[in-house]
């Protein structure tokens, strides 16, 4: 696994690469949510005593994770169909290595990415902790390749773009209303308040905001990060069990 997971990781970064510009393509709906939607939160802030931009550019950075994990499940679609798996499935590779190959250049792009939404950020106002900052990044690359896994499960399951597109179109908005990614929700009623608790994109959202701000043995980073960590290796070892069923 130690040697084909590297081989398979090449070759899926070589083949972003030769398209950059889905890349940045990706990064527009970030970068819109920061100008459009960034000065309102400025605005709505302020008589909260809320530093808006450390509370709303972590948030973006997730966001960027989710959306960016979710689309893994139509690439894997796309490559049943060119009858990839089915060759993979007669070499002697791990199945693991099947799936990180995949999953690992996403996180890792997603971090990279981030670097650009932080840079617009900066622009905008946000003055983070820079080492938090940097763990922050390792945290949504870590988050994006658990949501990667799971969607790349699903996409094996479902086996169709519309299927994929209708279930991940459905969970995207209610993860990320619930997650406080726009606003945070202590300023949600009771009942949604209580519902984010259910939601593990919040924990990750919350850590997000305590590692950029600094406050790295606060309850929010420490908790956070650990959900983030078990529920990300958690769908892992999922996907990992969907390709040996695949390959069985």
């Amino acid at each position: 696994m130690y040697l084909t997971t590297p081989l398979l990781m090449r070759h899926n970064v070589a083949r972003a690469v030769r398209v950059p510009g889905w890349l940045f393509i990706a990064l527009a709906q970030p970068a819109l949510y920061l100008l459009f939607f960034g000065p309102i939160v400025e605005r709505f802030s302020e008589p909260f005593g809320i530093d808006p931009w450390l509370m709303f550019v972590p948030g973006i950075l997730v966001l960027l994770g989710l959306f960016s994990g979710m689309s893994a499940g139509f690439g894997i679609v796309a490559e049943l169909r060119a009858g990839a798996v089915e060759r993979h499935r007669v070499t002697p590779a791990p199945r693991a290595s099947l799936l990180l190959g995949r999953v690992l250049p996403e996180g890792a792009a997603v971090s990279a990415q981030g670097v650009i939404v932080v840079a617009l950020g900066w622009l905008l106002g946000i003055r983070p902790d820079w080492v938090g900052l940097a763990l922050t990044l390792v945290l949504v690359g870590v988050f994006t390749v658990g949501v990667a896994s799971i969607c790349v499960a699903l996409g094996l399951a479902v086996r169709n773009e519309n299927g994929v597109s209708a279930i991940t179109n459905s969970l995207n908005l209610p993860l990320m209303l619930l997650a406080g990614i726009l606003l945070p929700m202590e300023l949600a009623p009771g009942w949604l308040e209580f519902l984010s608790h259910l939601n593990p994109v919040t924990y990750t959202v919350n850590a997000a905001r305590a590692l950029t701000a600094g406050e790295f043995l606060g309850a929010d980073a420490l908790v956070g990060t650990s959900v983030t960590l078990v529920v990300a290796a958690l769908l892992v070892t999922i996907s990992v069990r969907r390709f040996h069923r695949e390959n069985a």
